[in-house]
């Protein structure tokens, strides 16, 4: 577990240092791909690496449709005035 928490720093570090724009995604990502991967969800299984990679793909579609459904929330909660 410490080494995906390595790699996943490590990677994250040197898209701050490239990419001088992305910081707060990055910051953002951070805590976002923790808890997807120790929070267990996504389909585990078994391989270490496979399990991170796994996290991060779960993490990414999560991510791109929370905006889609916080859409839909506010247009499907409230009705429109006429």
């Amino acid at each position: 577990m410490m080494l995906v928490e390595f790699i996943d720093v490590l990677v994250l570090m040197y898209v701050i240092t490239y990419f001088k724009f992305t910081a707060p995604a990055v910051f953002f990502a951070f805590p976002s791909y923790f808890g997807t991967y120790y929070g267990g969800f996504y389909p585990k299984t078994g391989d270490l690496f496979a399990d991170a990679t796994l996290a991060l793909i779960w993490q990414c579609a999560a991510n791109l449709l929370g905006p889609i459904f916080g859409f839909l929330s506010i247009y499907l909660s409230f009705p429109e005035k006429k």
